[in-house]
């Protein structure tokens, strides 16, 4: 089982750091500007995953992705994200992550969130003891599974899924999201049963029609809208929970998926939705596209509103989206973010925790949109046809 670990602040952190540091400096001369250590591994005296962050520069990524052989020498690995603003690459010892490297361009140093929040938890020793709190709370409440040991899962989590059918997988991963958004539907596999329940979380305000999936908690200032949008408007939000039952387990429930509802038509089919620059004929085999969930959250929103997210305070956050003790899938919480147009964000817990998610956008026959989910990976479910 692949576990969430917290630990006490180790004085080791910053040397360890510091040397990763030189060696990239070395490796890459003439292409990272700036680097430094991020992370909760960067604030002293802070409980924190034990794995050392480090965040890069550089006047273009290309120069980067030219060089990665560089960094694979020091035994980094390129980690498939998703996103076309950054690169990130993992080192490991055994299964265990040991370093992440973000690299990000040049121009977008200054308003990196990953920095700011750095640097305002260094300044404020008592916000960051009540965020070391809130990290030591997401063991408690999130348990993510290795592909080998978890009763659902469907894959690697950097974006390829390897069909439990058996069959060869030669297409990008689209399941049928109709089958699952059914009040009542049941699923069956590995031994473990699953029974689907709606939510409904309310509406979602949609000044710009512009729809954005990600973390709000960590995704909100390098998430970039969907290429398929809607029109302005408010439209439901569900959160698709299921129950997890099994004859030699204890009954388990997790968020399964999260429903944007444009029209309540069914779907007569599919298609994987992707930001700028994305595109699904590239992928790999049963391969996806997806966001990054580092804190346990997600949500569907508005441009407007993730947007407005940047500017918050930890406060406001706090406020927000943080709680002691979570309340039960799918763990809604939500405010609104922009005053002026009243664009809100609902964030629910993502399946087992954290991962890379994708999500799909319905279309009736008649082509009009009617829905975006995004899927948790949790429910095994059958390919779209």
């Amino acid at each position: 089982m692949t576990k969430i670990v917290v630990a006490d602040y180790d004085p080791a952190w910053p040397s360890l750091a510091a040397a990763a540091i030189e060696e990239l400096r070395t490796a890459l001369p003439d292409v990272v500007e700036r680097i430094e250590h991020i992370g909760s591994t960067a604030v002293p005296g802070l409980a924190a995953k034990p794995t050392i962050d480090l965040m890069a520069a550089t006047r273009r990524l290309d120069l980067v992705a030219a060089r990665a052989s560089r960094l694979a020498a020091l035994g980094y690995r390129e980690h498939a994200n998703g996103m076309t603003d950054r690169l990130l690459y993992v080192r490991f010892a055994g299964e265990a992550r040991t370093h992440i490297v973000h690299i990000v361009t040049l121009d977008s140093w200054p308003t990196r969130n990953q920095r700011i929040l750095r640097d305002y938890l260094r300044r404020h020793p008592g916000e960051a003891q009540r965020y070391g709190r809130l990290a030591a709370l997401i063991p408690a409440t999130m348990r993510p599974l290795s592909c080998r040991s978890s009763p659902t899962a469907r894959g690697p989590r950097q974006g390829c899924r390897r069909c439990p059918s058996g069959r060869k997988a030669d297409m990008a991963y689209v399941p049928d999201l109709g089958a699952l958004t059914v009040e009542g539907a049941t699923f069956k596999g590995g031994g473990w049963s699953y029974a689907m329940q709606v939510h409904d979380l309310g509406p979602v305000i949609l000044p710009s029609g512009r729809v954005v999936g990600c973390d709000p908690l960590l995704g909100a200032d390098e998430a970039s809208p969907f290429t398929v949008g809607t029109a302005a408007g408010a439209y439901p939000l569900r959160a698709w929970v299921t129950r997890i039952t099994s004859g030699r387990g204890v009954p388990q429930t997790r968020t399964a998926a999260l429903q944007l509802v444009i029209h309540d038509r069914p779907a007569a089919r599919w298609e994987m939705a992707v930001i700028e620059g994305q595109d699904p004929g590239g992928l790999p085999d049963d391969g996806y596209f997806g966001y990054q969930v580092g804190a346990g959250a997600g949500t569907l929103a508005d441009e407007v509103a993730v947007r407005a997210l940047t500017g918050w305070s930890y406060d406001d956050f706090e406020d927000a989206f943080i709680r002691d003790e979570l309340p039960a899938p799918p763990s809604a919480l939500g405010a609104v973010a922009d005053e002026p147009t009243g664009a809100n964000v609902i964030s629910v817990s993502t399946g087992w925790g954290d991962g890379v998610y994708p999500t799909y956008i319905g279309y009736a026959g008649d082509g009009a949109v009617t829905t975006f989910v995004t899927d948790f990976l949790v429910v095994p479910l059958p390919d779209a046809p």
